[in-house]
Order: structure tokens, then C-alpha cells, then sequence
């Protein structure tokens, strides 16, 4: 590849001379031995044969340009791109005036007259000008290439995010037309129900992931580290994604470490890494494929392994396989397609805990494997603390007074049929203007509220209920789109408790309504 670079670069710096006789085969002496790059031209033809090849200027003795030589030269000129400005170099003779030539040769454009007797500093100096002013020239040629290539990129891109954001969406559809239409002694809701909620959890990790890529790009993804013990985070993965292997007939099995394996790590990040991992097997590893995960002390690291039996990688696409967006060779019906981001969130989050990743094949059809090696902690490290459970809560209780603020009335009408399920009383408005005429009669125990609102934002909506007497004792959640951390500051100084990502996980809604129903002295069920 080095030497094709060099040959172009040195075709595209020649310095092309035409001159009769001996004086050709000297002025390309002359300046070769200055450092400059020669091809010596006998014949016009040939002058014209080597331009299309490439060059950095051209040295022309005047005395040589005949109407056909003209002919030649112009038609070698209007073929060129429009970035392109070829410098021409005309010798003149004595009785020759600059002058006259400039006005008989305007359409070379990039023109300078030398006159004879020919001073060879003066030649040199003006051949190193020329080739100077050629490699600005290449230089825009290369920057409007590279605008071109990351156009098509970003068209496919474009194309590639439309595709894996209508996947998801088709059983979904699907299954809510499933769900209108069947009544519910027919059988196969819950079925609908596990369709939608698996394709809302891929279509999340698809924005995640987009998000990811902005944070990376900017350096502001934050770590909440703790202790981890890498075979019950692994084993509830694998359990979680399961179900994504069986619909795709893959086998997923596991081989975990009899003892303990701890690293500092942030739990949801270390999910996000080994679940990308297995995101990319699953994808190109056929039905009927195997897909193992494998943990294992090695010195001071913890190695996870993703071990497939798919397509395998070729050496060639292997060199590039974490670039920002970069896939591998598509078929039309984009079975193995996808964003081209999830390798590169993987390695960034590996690295940002102190680690690495590697993904290795034996090459097409041979399988591949994703190793990601995170820091351990020593083999005495005291184990995470264990989480007790939480009841059921499946008693009978007072329920909350719960406000819902959203402009979308599906999302608003959605979540209040959700929380409705749990007796909670559930008042929607979907304009600011609305909820500060009747919030003082509603008296509410929690306020859930979008940012984005017409007319007034959520910050200055929850800054004006915080100042109403009523709403002393009540707990105020940002359900948002925006999901920086910059996002969740904003929030909490405008007034909010709590700050939850759209679309809202329904389980830590409700969690956080049971610890308010505590404070409060209640109970709720969950």
C-alpha cells in the first residue's frame, strides 16, 4: 500500500519538460538534480500521454508550439477537475514578448513566461513555486474526497439507521394490532405483550448506543463503579438476552469460574460492553450457530470471552472493526446489518475502566471472538454487598395521587393506564397552562413531568409548582428525551428529585413511588 502512495504522489509532483533537442534532455538534468522529479517528452503525444498520468507542472519551450502542439495541450487542460489548476512553464526566446503570449495562451490559465537567456536559479525557483501552489491544489482535491467519502458514509449511514429503527418496529406493530384485535380468552397476549416489550428494550440500547457515540466523541461518559462479581452479572445477562438468541435458533451457553471473579466496575456500563459483544455474535452467527460467554482470571485481569461460530471476519476488515460506523460487506436483505457503533462504544467503555478489547477471527466462516480484558481485584477483595429483595407488595393500600405532565398524549395516557393498574390515582394534562389551573384542587403526591412542553419548559413548570404551598410534600420526576448528564443537573437544580431517561423503564417509576410512599408513611404495591 506504501509503495502505491508513493508512486501516485510522485507521478502527481513530476515535473513534465518539453524542449527540443538537447535542451530537453538538460533542463531535465538540470532540475532533477535540484531535487524535482523529471520525464523528459520528445514529442507533444507523448507530453500529452504523460499529463494524463499526473503531474506537478509543465516546462514548455515556446518555440515548439505549433497549432497541433496547442491542440494537444488544450484539450489536456479542459479534461482537468475543477480543483485542478495545472501550472504551465513556457521558455520564450529572446524576440518573444511575455506579453504577447500571455494574451495568445489565457486559456492555460496557470501561465508563467521565462525568458531567455534562461538564469537556472530562476528556473528552478519558479518550478519549486509551481509544484508549492500544485500541492495546495492536491490538497483541496483531497479534502473534497474526503467530504465525498464521509457523504457516502453518512448516506449510508442514514439508510442503515432508518433500516435497524424499522426492524424493531414492524412486530410491534404487529403485536398491538394482535392485541386490538383478539379478546383476551383467545389466547396469545402475553406473547404480543413480550414481542413489544423485547423490541422497545432493542430499540432503547439503538438510542443508547447513539447517545454513547456523542458522550465518547466528547469525552463525558461517567463510571458509577462498584464492586462486581463477573459471574452473577454474567449469568443475569446471558438470562436476560436469552430470549434474542432463541428467536434467532442460536445456542447460548455459558462457562463461568467456580471462584470468585470481582472487578470495580459500573454494572449498567459492563452490561452495555459484554451485551454489544453478544448483539454482534448473534448477528452474524446463522440459526443453528452456537454462541458461548467465558469468564477467567488471568494475572491481574478478569477475560471476558464471546466466543461464536458465525461468519467470521476477514483479516482486512478486522484492521477496522472498531472504527466509528464501520460494517462489514452487506447483502441487500441487511441480515447482518447494523449501526456500526456498537464495537466502538464496546472498546471505549473497556478502555475508560482501565481495560481492552480485542475481537479476533481465523477468517470467513471460521467464527469469531470478542475479548475484553478488565482490571481484577484482588483474589481476597471483600464480595459486593448482597441486595435484599423487596416485597411484592401485592397487599391492598391507599394509592399515591400521581400528576402526569407530557404533551404526547399517548405517552401520558399510557403511563397513567400503567400506574392506574396499581390503584395509584392518575390525573393527566398535556399543556402548562392547564396544570396550574388545576393542580391546587388535585393536591398531588408526585408530579411526573416532560421537559420539552409548549409554552413553558418543564424547569420553569416545576419552579412555579414548587412555589404553591400545596405541593410542600410533593415528589417531582423529569421524564425526558434528554438524557446527558449535564440533562440530569439541569433538572434536579430546577427543582426535580429525580431525573428518568424516555422511554422510562415502568419498574423504576414504580420503585421510586414505593420509597416516596414510604417517606410518606404509606405503603404501595408493586
Amino acid at each position: 500500500m506504501r509503495s502505491k502512495v508513493n508512486e501516485s504522489e510522485a507521478l502527481d509532483l513530476r515535473v513534465l519538460v518539453w524542449a527540443a533537442g538537447r535542451d530537453g534532455a538538460l533542463t531535465s538534468s538540470i532540475l532533477a538534480d535540484a531535487g524535482f522529479g523529471c520525464r523528459n517528452c520528445r514529442e507533444v503525444p507523448d507530453l500529452c500521454a504523460e499529463a494524463e498520468k499526473g503531474a506537478g507542472c509543465i516546462v514548455i519551450a515556446s518555440e515548439l508550439l505549433t497549432q497541433n502542439a496547442i491542440d494537444c495541450i488544450s484539450r489536456i487542460i479542459s479534461k482537468q477537475p475543477a480543483w485542478s489548476d495545472l501550472p504551465v512553464i513556457l521558455v520564450g526566446g529572446d524576440a518573444d514578448s511575455p506579453t504577447t503570449w500571455e494574451n495568445s495562451l489565457e486559456w492555460l490559465g496557470n501561465l508563467s513566461f521565462l525568458s531567455r537567456p534562461l538564469a537556472l536559479p530562476t528556473l528552478i525557483t519558479t518550478v519549486r513555486m509551481a509544484l508549492r501552489a500544485r500541492r495546495k491544489q492536491y490538497q483541496v482535491r483531497d479534502l473534497l474526497h474526503q467530504r465525498m467519502e464521509a457523504d457516502r458514509r453518512k448516506d449510508e449511514y442514514l439508510a442503515m439507521l432508518a433500516h435497524e429503527l424499522r426492524n424493531p418496529l414492524a412486530p410491534m406493530r404487529s403485536a398491538a394490532e394482535l392485541l386490538r384485535l383478539k379478546r383476551p380468552e383467545d389466547g396469545g397476549f402475553e406473547r404480543a405483550r413480550d414481542i413489544i416489550a423485547r423490541q422497545v428494550a432493542h430499540m432503547s440500547r439503538l438510542v443508547d448506543d447513539l447517545l454513547d457515540v456523542a458522550r465518547i466523541t466528547r469525552g463525558r461518559i461517567t463510571l458509577h463503579k462498584e464492586t462486581l462479581d463477573v459471574s452473577k452479572a454474567l449469568g443475569e445477562l446471558v438470562s436476560m438476552m436469552a430470549p434474542m438468541a432463541q428467536e434467532r435458533l442460536l445456542e447460548l451457553t455459558t462457562d463461568l469460574p467456580a471462584s470468585p471473579l470481582y472487578i470495580d466496575a459500573d454494572p449498567a456500563r459492563f452490561q452495555q460492553m459484554v451485551g454489544n459483544a453478544l448483539s454482534n455474535s448473534f448477528k452474524f452467527t446463522p440459526a443453528g450457530g452456537r454462541v458461548i460467554v467465558s469468564a477467567n482470571r488471568d494475572g491481574g485481569a478478569a477475560e471476558i470471552r464471546v466466543r461464536d461460530t458465525g461468519v467470521g471476519i476477514s483479516a482486512e476488515q478486522l484492521r477496522n472493526v472498531f472504527d466509528l460506523f464501520a460494517q462489514t460487506e452487506r447483502t441487500l436483505d441487511r441480515t447482518q446489518g447494523g449501526l456500526g457503533i456498537g464495537l466502538t462504544v464496546l472498546r471505549a467503555l473497556a478502555e475508560r475502566h482501565g481495560g481492552s478489547v480485542e475481537l479476533s477471527s481465523e477468517g470467513e466462516g471460521l467464527g469469531a471472538e470478542a475479548t475484553i480484558r478488565l482490571p481484577a481485584l484482588p483474589l481476597d477483595a471483600t464480595p459486593p454487598a448482597t441486595k435484599t429483595s423487596e416485597t411484592d407488595g401485592t397487599a391492598a393500600t391507599k394509592p399515591l395521587r400521581v400528576l402526569i405532565v407530557d404533551d404526547n398524549v399517548d405517552s401520558a395516557d399510557s403511563l397513567a393506564m400503567y400506574l392506574s393498574f396499581f390503584s395509584h390515582e392518575v390525573m393527566c394534562k398535556y399543556d402548562p397552562a392547564d396544570v396550574l389551573r388545576s393542580v391546587e384542587a388535585f393536591k398531588p403526591h408526585v408530579a411526573v413531568c416532560d421537559i420539552g412542553l409548549p409554552t413553558m419548559d418543564g424547569y420553569e413548570l416545576v419552579g412555579r409548582l414548587r412555589q404553591m404551598p400545596v405541593l410542600a410534600n410533593c415528589l417531582f420526576v423529569a421524564v425526558t428525551g434528554y438524557g446527558e448528564d449535564n440533562d440530569r443537573k439541569r433538572a434536579l437544580e430546577a427543582g426535580f428529585d429525580h431525573h428518568l431517561k424516555k422511554p422510562v423503564d415502568p419498574q423504576s417509576l414504580i420503585s421510586i413511588l414505593k420509597e416516596w410512599n414510604q417517606h410518606l408513611g404509606q405503603q404501595i404495591s408493586v
